[in-house]
């Protein structure tokens, strides 16, 4: 089990945290300042087939499907913004939290249309 989650998860590279678990890829770039939003890029293997029903909602209904985590306490997002990468098989967003999030240590992508799975990232402690 810890192996699983060693291997499903490659920490900070290259300014961003991943995590990778079957045919998808979460990479998350932390905001500079509190005020910044977290931006997040949702890569999906061809292997997984996701019809126009996922693929829509994915594009016009992420609402809920970003939080940060802190004790069992969650913060959904204030707002999520789709952004239009261009980049086939990849969902890119701009995710905003209300200014309290200092304290937080995960941020998590709750997969609700392609995978039913969370996919949780552990911030850096600044």
């Amino acid at each position: 089990m810890i192996l699983l989650v060693l291997l499903g998860c490659k920490g900070k590279t290259n300014g961003y945290n991943e995590i990778e678990r079957g045919a998808v890829s979460v990479k998350l770039f932390e905001p500079k300042k509190v005020s910044d939003p977290y931006k997040v890029r949702v890569f999906i293997d061809k292997e997984l087939q996701v019809n126009s029903t996922q693929n829509n909602k994915m594009l016009f209904a992420p609402d809920s499907l970003f939080y940060l985590s802190y004790n069992g306490i969650k913060q959904y997002a204030e707002q999520v913004e789709f952004v239009a990468s261009g980049v086939s098989g990849c969902f890119e967003y701009m995710v905003y939290f209300h200014q309290g999030h200092q304290s937080v240590s995960n941020f998590v992508f709750n997969d609700r249309y392609l995978t039913q799975q969370e996919y949780k990232i552990q911030l850096n402690k600044n």
